[in-house]
């Protein structure tokens, strides 16, 4: 797991833990945090999009990037429900 990804259980209230090869490992998870650690996960990628789609130096390309971060951002929003 990469340290952001622990960030975000930990925002979550989810507890993490060193397993015996030094990799971080989910102890507790359950119900609502859980749910919510899904919902942070997905609004760091629709955060992904935006960055793209906000990138200037992506201006020169027709729309392409910034439409298709757009989309890309709603497609994630829709598919995990995220409000």
């Amino acid at each position: 797991m990469n340290k952001r990804i622990q960030e975000i259980a930990q925002l979550a209230g989810i507890e993490t833990e060193l397993d015996d090869y030094g990799e971080v490992r989910i102890s507790t998870a359950y119900g609502s945090s859980l749910e919510y650690f899904a919902q942070l996960i997905a609004k760091e990628c629709m955060s992904i999009c935006s960055k793209v789609e906000e990138d200037d130096e992506l201006s020169d390309y027709t729309g392409g990037f910034r439409d298709g971060a757009m989309l890309c951002k709603q497609e994630i929003k829709e598919h995990f429900g995220v409000k």
